[in-house]
């Protein structure tokens, strides 16, 4: 029994020791195909026709040019958190990149005149808010954001949330919900407590569908600065995350709320526990990213 116990914490830290996407058996197929289709997006990354006299070659609209370079830009992020030689662009310029992107596409002044990919022309700021999806994007830059530790962008995309907004499902099938949890955690930033909000809080904690539960459970536990249970609701997120969402053949495979909440919660009440290894190496982290000494 001794040395099959031996035997066992020797087969674990070898694996520890493994590179991230290896530990979690990604394929080379899956790899290669990933980093393809990043090369494709980043050829016309920042060019956007925000101006219609603007004709420069690889122009894009001003909505949709800064959601496909959010999304290319976080599966940057992401092969640098599994451990990927090719890379691009390194963590730092890549969290930073997005952390300022994602507040130019939800308060930029393009919005005041938006040239858009439904084929609309001179959008106003009141017309894109009514109109241009905003879950994608602000997931996507939140993770960059918290990741950063970034208060300031975090408070000024946190501005542009509110219960006005119709419901985005997204690229992942996001629920009223879903959307109704990012709802509360904006609120939750700018007020420095979920008082206020208590309705939306109680409606999450009697949703019918799990992820807004468990979503609400962490908020809730990140406001009350209590770390045990921070790390508690985020164990439980985290192995639903993997129950249920987590597909290795999808661009996406680490947990982007995952990231988000893990994140906010270092911002708020500093250094945490980490979860069990198998978890953790579905967040973004500073570790992760190399971004800690």
């Amino acid at each position: 029994m001794q040395s099959q116990l031996i035997l066992q914490k020797e087969l674990n830290m070898n694996k520890s020791k493994e590179l991230r996407w290896k530990r979690l058996g990604i394929t080379e197929e899956h790899h290669s195909k990933n980093v393809a289709s990043i090369n494709l997006n980043l050829e016309n990354e920042g060019i956007y026709g925000d101006k219609q006299e603007d004709q420069r070659p690889g122009i894009q609209y001003s909505d949709s040019g800064r959601q496909n370079d959010l999304f290319a830009n976080l599966r940057i992020l992401q092969l640098h958190h599994l451990q990927y030689e090719h890379s691009y662009k390194t963590s730092n310029e890549t969290r930073l990149f997005i952390s300022n992107l994602v507040v130019d596409y939800f308060l930029g002044d393009w919005r005041e005149n938006a040239r858009c990919f439904s084929g609309w022309e001179g959008m106003t700021r009141e017309e894109c808010r009514k109109e241009l999806e905003w879950q994608d994007p602000l997931r996507e830059g939140l993770v960059a954001i918290t990741v950063s530790q970034d208060q300031e962008n975090l408070k000024k995309v946190c501005t542009y949330l509110d219960e006005d907004l119709f419901f985005d499902e997204g690229s992942w099938d996001r629920t009223k919900d879903d959307n109704t949890c990012f709802i509360v955690l904006a609120k939750y930033i700018s007020d420095k407590s979920l008082d206020h909000c208590q309705e939306l809080v109680e409606r999450l904690e009697k949703s019918r569908r799990k992820r807004p539960k468990l979503f609400i459970a962490v908020l809730k536990a990140i406001a009350e600065h209590d770390k045990a249970r921070i790390r508690a609701t985020m164990s439980d997120y985290m192995k639903q995350y993997v129950k249920v969402e987590l597909d290795k053949d999808v661009s996406i495979i680490v947990s982007i709320d995952g990231s988000i909440l893990w994140n906010l919660a270092v911002m708020q009440s500093g250094e945490l526990e980490p979860l069990d290894q198998d978890l953790m190496d579905l967040i973004i982290t500073q570790e992760s990213l190399g971004l800690k000494p």
